[in-house]
């Protein structure tokens, strides 16, 4: 059986567990991911003929943890895994009640098995959030270690867990990206190829390199409890961007939140439709800079600071101004880094771009260059993120 729709019904203290009608799960199936835009949840699944036909019956923690509210439609995915018992935990505390994170760390230190009840059987994976609302706490697993395991994704036995390492959370800050993307087939790709696999050798690599890109910040949003929103274009002689629509309004916007799980297959379907209208087009970076500007612009008068642009280009052109140039006529403060491959690339005009805006380039020749860059860039962003305002 694959993944199945089904309308969540907040259940009570089930140690995790949730439960299913028989018509509507397959037996054999004994864990399953809960999923939300912006939350997943691990859950047990039992079958119970008690359970609505069409529905699941949600422990309560994890129905809080989602943000469900009632009828509402969660995707249920089945997971064949047998996770170990937790060796090890870190987890990041945050107060529901305006108590200073801190000090509610230290309290609950003095009684951890206080969480015992809270937290005993629980499937948990890095990142995960858990809503404790009858102790107005949020809890954030940093990191899993396991026993006799390198997985990132355990149950909590309690009698087997060794040690639990609280800190306090931070308020999260909110970061805003404008990413360029070119997608020309106008200047030659020699031997790189397509190196991340996202489609045959016909479709534009730096599409595989604007989806590793958004991978990359959305594990460092989820592991650093940060909100990150990103604008997306696509170019070659013109510039197209990703639109979303705003969830409140239903108006249509040219930016996001990355963190829901239907982005990524959102933006990775529209990149293959734009395959068609930029392959055969020239390459105008300094247009999509312009546009870049005007996004910039409109995304600091919505209140999100600081935004930066990620330029995933040959840094070629052939039609329009020199791209260093143009950032001379580029928003106060603006900071640009580009990322190139190597085989397709001119790493000079890579270098200079990000020289002329305080950035940095980055250059990519596989893989395992592309894993680095990405983290190493992570990292610069995380140091900004970190510091205050």
């Amino acid at each position: 059986m694959g993944d199945v729709e089904l309308r969540a019904i907040r259940g009570r203290d089930q140690r995790g567990i949730s439960f299913v009608s028989p018509g509507d799960w397959n037996e054999s199936n004994k864990i399953a991911v809960l999923s939300l835009p912006r939350r997943t949840v691990y859950s047990d699944i039992r079958l119970t003929d008690r359970a609505p036909s069409g529905h699941i019956v949600i422990d309560a923690k994890l129905y809080d943890s989602l943000s469900c509210s009632n009828e509402e439609i969660v995707s249920v995915i089945p997971k064949d895994i047998e996770p170990r018992a937790c060796k090890e935990l870190t987890i990041e505390v945050r107060s529901l009640a305006g108590i200073e994170n801190e000090r509610v760390r230290d309290a609950i230190a003095e009684r951890i098995e206080d969480l015992r009840p809270h937290l005993d059987g629980l499937i948990v994976a890095e990142g995960q959030q858990i809503e404790l609302h009858g102790l107005s706490l949020r809890l954030t697993i940093v990191t899993v270690s396991l026993l006799e395991s390198e997985e990132r994704i355990g149950r909590i036995s309690w009698p087997r867990l060794e040690s639990i390492r609280l800190i306090g959370g931070r308020i999260p800050r909110l970061n805003a990206f404008v990413i360029l993307t070119e997608m020309s087939h106008s200047h030659s790709l020699g031997s790189g190829g397509t190196i991340m696999g996202f489609g045959d050798t016909e479709t534009p690599p730096y599409a595989d390199l604007l989806m590793q890109f958004l991978m990359g910040l959305k594990a460092f949003s989820t592991s650093h409890s940060t909100d990150i929103v990103a604008s997306v274009a696509a170019y070659s002689s013109r510039t197209d961007v990703f639109l979303t629509f705003n969830p409140d309004s239903g108006e249509q916007q040219k930016w996001s939140n990355i963190d829901s799980p239907a982005y990524l297959e959102a933006v990775r379907s529209w990149l293959l439709e734009q395959k068609e209208n930029h392959s055969s087009q020239p390459s105008n970076p300094s247009s999509a800079l312009e546009e870049a500007f005007l996004l910039v612009h409109q995304m600091r008068d919505d209140g999100l600071s600081p935004v930066s642009v990620v330029l995933l280009t040959t840094g070629r052109y052939s039609e329009g101004r020199n791209p260093v140039s143009i950032l001379r006529d580029g928003p106060e403060d603006l900071t640009v880094f580009s990322l190139g491959l190597q085989s397709a690339s001119d790493e000079d005009m890579l270098d200079a771009i990000s020289e002329a805006s305080a950035g940095k380039a980055f250059i990519v020749g596989g893989s395992a260059d592309l894993r680095t860059a990405i983290e190493n860039m992570i990292q610069i962003l995380g140091r900004r993120m970190s510091v205050d305002d």
